[in-house]
């Protein structure tokens, strides 16, 4: 009697841990798709953003999603190594900017290079099929220019060498055949 209390108690303790760590166990950086913001994984805390940081922030998000939400889910973004300089009546950022995003769900099979590749036989089709629902990252290096009026102007640097050469962009350069 004492042995079936003592594997009852055991089962029941397994059974809260698996419920207590299932709970917990929610990928961090993924936003709910109901919820327009994205996790801020930025690599300054939150009392140390200056105003321009910010306003450079926030005008990125709104960017990337009104660029690429008609194709990927964005999960969440991360600056780093940001610096700023402030010049006469402008302020420059400059950064790294990560965009998380992945492929909206839906069956693979129904995308057309993935059912393209299994009527063919492809030997990639297993690999694209696996790829599809991932999470992935875009990486690209900013300089944001915020003028006298508040306006934000984007440059990307197209020298990535000793030699800056920033020249304007728009987040839709960052589509590829986008031109």
């Amino acid at each position: 009697m004492k042995n079936n209390k003592k594997k009852y108690l055991l089962m029941i303790l397994c059974i809260i841990t698996v419920f207590i760590l299932s709970s917990c166990s929610k990928d961090i950086g993924q936003k709910e798709s109901i919820d327009d913001s994205p996790i801020d994984n930025t690599t300054e805390s939150k009392n140390t953003k200056s105003a321009s940081y910010k306003k450079i922030e926030d005008y990125l998000w709104k960017e990337a999603k009104d660029t690429f939400s008609p194709y990927y889910e964005l999960i969440s973004y991360e600056i780093t190594d940001y610096k700023e300089d402030a010049k006469d009546d402008t302020v420059e950022g400059v950064l790294n900017y990560k965009i998380i995003y992945k492929n909206y769900d839906k069956d693979p099979d129904t995308v057309g290079y993935i059912k393209e590749a299994k009527e063919k036989n492809d030997p990639n089709y297993k690999t694209y099929y696996d790829e599809y629902l991932q999470q992935k990252e875009m990486n690209m290096e900013i300089k944001a220019v915020i003028d006298k009026e508040g306006n934000i102007t984007l440059y990307g640097d197209n020298d990535p060498t000793e030699k800056r050469e920033w020249t304007e962009l728009k987040m839709s350069d960052f589509i590829i055949g986008n031109k």
